[in-house]
């Protein structure tokens, strides 16, 4: 059992805490973050136990066996500080998981130094192109859940870990393609990393997707398959593009869905919210949303001005989520961060299934 340091840690990681037994072989006990992300100090609740956000790298690395380093959130670390941690691992003889992809230059340069017998980061399936190579469009067999939203920080990818969790649980063999690119750490296959390539075209975008979640389905023959899109649906302001909803379009246009979650930012919604924005969804993507997602992030358009951006995610407390779903009163609204409402809605999308004929129940 590897004992795991993350850093630099941030809000964006959450997921990963919460649901930290589904990293394999893996416990995490130390967050580390540098002074001035504003999380220094704070009381993380996992199902471990609490941790306390800690700046000390030197004194965590005594005590771990394992260090990730992971992407950055809003702020970016800088290189030299970064490149100083990574000595201090290697120096120490730590294993090392390395997920920080969005700067490819940074990425060969640090990569370069871990030694191979230190780099344990989970290597992702590779792209068979011979299954996108005829322009064929492959059915998949599988019950498929899309897990989609209306923008970033809407708790889609902890939904679609929130799922799979209970289906597993309830002995389906499940198979998942998330919205993030660092999922392989728990057995998750990331999203693609050619769907960002802007030498592809859009239509060769919608083919090898389609390849990538018939090739998983070939090698992993899944009871259930369940699909993260990442972004939004449409741009949600001038300043916040959500990929202007495209990923989404390609993905809907790759693969057919039999269940769909929509997953919300928090904000003042009257019940009418939920029944337009699935007829949007429906009319745009061919997707037929059946349950939503409500988030405890909430756009501020206000506020102060983040990274030349004109908005701000604020985050609220749950409780707060919660009464407005019980005051909306509908059967279809959830809060799926809850172990409890995760586990109704995966009972009655398996009813779902059973009535297509698609499932066989356990």
């Amino acid at each position: 059992m590897e004992n795991l340091l993350m850093y630099p840690f941030n809000k964006s990681f959450m997921p990963y805490v919460r649901h930290q037994d589904m990293l394999n072989d893996m416990h995490i006990t130390s967050l580390i973050s540098p002074n001035g992300w504003g999380l220094v100090g704070d009381k993380i609740n996992t199902p471990c136990g609490d941790i306390i956000v800690s700046d000390d790298f030197d004194y965590a690395l005594e005590s771990c066996t394992c260090v990730w380093f992971i992407e950055d959130d809003i702020i970016a670390l800088p290189k030299d500080i970064l490149w100083t941690k990574l000595r201090a691992a290697i120096t120490h003889g730590k294993n090392i998981v390395y997920t920080r992809c969005r700067d490819r230059e940074e990425v060969q340069e640090m990569v370069a130094l871990i030694p191979s017998g230190l780099d344990i980061t989970p290597q992702c399936i590779g792209h068979n192109k011979l299954l996108d190579s005829k322009k064929v469009l492959y059915d998949i067999d599988t019950p498929t859940i899309f897990v989609i939203g209306n923008a970033e920080c809407s708790d889609k990818f902890e939904v679609q870990l929130s799922l799979r969790k209970q289906f597993v649980n309830m002995g389906y063999k499940v198979s998942s393609v998330s919205t993030r690119w660092d999922s392989a750490i728990i057995g998750v296959h990331p999203f693609p990393e050619f769907m960002w390539d802007v030498r592809l075209s859009e239509e060769d975008k919608v083919y090898r997707y389609n390849g990538y979640i018939k090739e998983i389905e070939m090698m992993e023959s899944p009871e259930i398959f369940i699909v993260g899109i990442p972004g939004g649906i449409v741009p949600y302001s001038r300043k916040q593009l959500n990929h202007f909803g495209i990923t989404a379009y390609e993905i809907a246009m790759a693969i057919k869905c039999d269940s769909a979650v929509f997953c919300s930012l928090y904000s003042n919604y009257l019940s009418e919210y939920f029944d337009e924005i699935s007829k949007l969804i429906l009319s745009r993507f061919e997707i037929a949303i059946d349950y939503h997602h409500i988030s405890a992030y909430m756009n501020c358009p206000d506020h102060q001005r983040v990274v030349d951006q004109e908005y701000n995610i604020l985050t609220l407390d749950s409780a707060i989520v919660d009464e407005k779903i019980r005051a909306l009163g509908r059967n279809d609204v959830f809060n799926l961060l809850s172990s409890g409402n995760a586990r109704i809605v995966a009972e009655k999308i398996i009813r779902q299934f059973e009535g297509y004929g698609d499932i066989d129940a356990i």
